[in-house]
């Protein structure tokens, strides 16, 4: 995208930013650093089009998506829980490293399993947003949030479901 473009059109979202030492014009509109090379077009010049709907049945799909990604993650902290909690950590520690010839470093195996013992008090509804926005390309998760909230609601509104 053009840093003219942008300056002629007043936006505020413009900005600069230092990559190797270099000053790089920026765009700041989606909450992220974005370099302005990287930019096809204005974030804010994307737009749904009129003839893109969505029906009540996608939105019902989509909303039992989310519950059966919830279900998974569910599944998956459980099978966690079972593993982990037949050993301390520090043995867990000592078998993996152990078994792995030192290809991994102690800290790192420490670091992981530190995280799956965070994930474990993580609500299933949590542990999606932050999954969901680790799959995306700069998704923040408040952004997820505000789209799976919307979600849940188009699917009260128009699909009928229950949460």
């Amino acid at each position: 995208m053009e840093v003219e473009k942008c300056q002629a059109d007043g936006c505020e979202f413009l900005g600069v930013t230092r990559v190797k030492g270099d000053k790089r014009h920026c765009c700041l509109e989606t909450g992220d650093l974005i370099l302005l090379s990287d930019l096809e077009r204005c974030p804010k010049e994307v737009q749904l089009n009129d003839e893109e709907t969505i029906t009540k049945e996608e939105i019902w799909e989509i909303s039992q998506t989310l519950r059966h990604a919830e279900e998974i993650l569910e599944k998956v902290s459980q099978t966690i829980t079972e593993l982990t909690k037949r050993f301390d950590d520090e043995d867990l520690v000592a078998l993996i490293w152990g078994r792995n010839s030192g290809s991994i470093r102690k800290g790192d195996i420490r670091n992981v399993i530190a995280a799956i013992n965070r994930a474990k008090t993580v609500s299933k509804r949590d542990a999606l947003k932050k999954f969901i926005a680790s799959l995306g390309h700069n998704t923040r998760i408040k952004d997820v949030n505000k789209v799976i909230e919307e979600i849940e609601r188009l699917n009260r509104k128009y699909g009928g479901g229950e949460q």
